[in-house]
């Protein structure tokens, strides 16, 4: 076993959805001299991701090496498997991430982790890790050691989560978000210069929710045209999402003369940012109207907590709503979703449901063996059924234009691949993001209408981008075609460890140098990384065990 001196050291900071786009002309224009720097002595790769169809497979992308089929991530709330629930993601994927590899070949002494999603504390000593202090929309809150989150809150404060909250903000709304972003990416960069100065560290791997948060809020000041655009607003405001990233990029300044000399840094985006264009109502109207998704008789609690839910999200101000919603645990509002949702459909007369959020979309097939009250059979009747419902989406129109409402309908096994694809859902819908879907045409059912009020103004692109400076990556290239998930194995590649047989990724080669510190061939070993995040969020999980598992 070599020395800790003879180790590479490797500090990754992830830029939480900064939009390649945005990153390569600001760094131009010399708006973001750090980043600027970091490429001119080092490399870029530009990464495509699945963010194109499901934005929330970017993270579990991001820390697996594999895509959805390999680590069945797709949304933030999903089916359970064998169930019909959609509920809260578990804080884990069905693939062990790259640092818990790490540790298991010993290629690794000493980790931090700073809100990294899909995470959770291993209970192994070697591993500082913070979990949901400013991730975006973090609910599970934890640390390792036990007592760190709260000595991070009682020195750093709480972080506001009210900034993660997704709607078309006042222009004094407007200032107050980015004045607390600004203060907010300051107060992460004192914990993490604070953790980067403890025990000596290997790996740090972290996470900037702001330029995310922000860009849900000041991305439409970038697109004349759009229906989300405001003229005189934008002439006032455009330069809101520009001061976020200049304080990142700052904040990178200071970790970057944190760090020891020979520090390998990498700087990464799993998606980027367009208008939005569709909302999350209209695929399970058509799929009723259709009659594939049947709507139950709902008891009279349900339909009382429907009135309620429609009242107050119609009736009641921003504020008000935001308050009555903060007064109820997450827990509480999870059952009470998961409960609309379970008791909402027939589920025996029902072949296909839909699966939506705000500008994306999916259906599942209800199908018999795999869905406890599932109808349709696998194999012949299976795959009828997902040509027709392919066939009746592309259809559909934009009710004033005539243009295709639907840009693309895939197959689950034409996005992904892997082991856990049965646990995606069986369609992904690409809306058009060429204008506002607010009404939509289908030749059988007319007219379909979306809510469009306070729709969320941006959403993903599958636009990702890798930076590395350091004594392990080539000066001055650029690289086209990779995808989000040859981070991980980089990264284990940079580290001098094996990378698992199955991993999707692939070594990101042409970024580092032949003959540096991570040169060599790059090692591919058959390891067994499996694992069950839903059993892992359980209340009987002991992480510490995980890292006995043999590979």
């Amino acid at each position: 076993m070599s020395t800790h001196e003879e180790r590479p050291r490797v500090l990754a900071i992830v830029l939480d959805a900064a939009d390649p786009r945005l990153v390569r002309s600001w760094t131009e224009a010399g708006h973001l001299p750090v980043l600027e720097q970091l490429m001119r002595g080092g490399g870029m790769a530009r990464l495509s991701s699945p963010s194109e169809w499901m934005p929330e497979a970017a993270w579990p992308t991001m820390i697996t090496g594999c895509g959805p089929g390999g680590h069945g991530i797709y949304s933030w709330r999903s089916i359970q498997p064998g169930t019909n629930v959609r509920r809260r993601t578990p804080n884990g994927t069905w693939r062990q991430p790259v640092w818990q590899l790490l540790r298991r070949c010993g290629a690794a002494s000493r980790i931090v982790l700073l809100d990294i999603p899909y995470s959770m504390p291993l209970g192994d000593p070697a591993v500082t890790e913070v979990v949901g202090w400013g991730e975006r929309g973090a609910v599970r809150r934890t640390s390792w050691p036990p007592d760190l989150l709260e000595r991070v809150v009682a020195r750093h404060g709480a972080y506001p989560d009210w900034v993660a909250e997704d709607y078309t903000r006042w222009p004094l709304e407007e200032a107050r978000l980015l004045a607390t972003l600004r203060r907010a990416i300051t107060r992460r960069t004192d914990l993490l210069e604070g953790l980067l100065r403890g025990d000596a560290w290997d790996l740090c791997m972290a996470s900037y929710s702001e330029p995310h948060n922000a860009a849900h809020a000041f991305y439409r000041h970038l697109e004349p045209g759009s229906w989300a655009y405001h003229a005189r607003r934008a002439r006032r405001h455009s330069n809101r999402l520009l001061e976020v990233y200049r304080a990142v990029d700052s904040a990178l300044g200071r970790l970057v003369a944190t760090v020891p000399d020979g520090t390998d840094v990498v700087v990464l985006s799993g998606k980027g940012f367009r208008v939005n264009t569709s909302g999350e109502e209209v695929l399970g109207r058509v799929l009723t109207g259709l009659g594939y998704q049947v709507p139950a008789v709902k008891p009279g609690r349900l339909r009382a907590l429907d009135a309620t839910r429609w009242l107050v999200r119609t009736l009641a101000p921003r504020p008000l709503r935001r308050r009555i919603m903060s007064g109820r645990s997450w827990q509480e509002r999870d059952r009470i979703l998961e409960a609309l949702w379970t008791e909402s459909t027939d589920w025996a007369r029902t072949r296909a449901f839909a699966e939506t959020d705000p500008g994306h979309g999916c259906v599942r097939l209800n199908v018999s063996g795999r869905e406890p009250h599932g109808i349709v059979d696998p194999g012949r009747e299976y795959d009828a059924l997902c040509a027709e419902l392919v066939a009746e989406l592309r259809a559909l129109t934009h009710a004033r234009s005539g243009a295709p409402a639907v840009a693309d309908v895939a197959l689950a096994r034409e996005v992904a691949d892997g082991p856990h694809v049965d646990k995606l859902p069986d369609l992904f819908v690409k809306w058009s993001s060429r204008e506002l879907l607010d009404e939509v045409r289908h030749p059988r059912l007319g007219i379909v209408r979306e809510r469009t009020k306070e729709l969320q103004t941006a959403e993903h692109t599958g636009e990702g981008f890798l930076i590395g400076s350091g004594p392990s990556f080539r000066q001055g290239v650029e690289l086209q075609g990779g995808d989000l998930a040859d981070f991980a194995p980089t990264l284990l590649h940079l580290m001098g460890a094996p990378i698992p047989t199955d991993m999707d990724g692939e070594v990101l080669e042409g970024l580092l140098v032949p003959a540096g510190p991570a040169g060599g061939p790059v090692r591919r070993e058959p390891i067994a990384w499996d694992q069950d995040p839903w059993a892992l969020d359980s209340a009987s999980h002991t992480p510490a065990a995980l890292l006995d598992q043999p590979a």
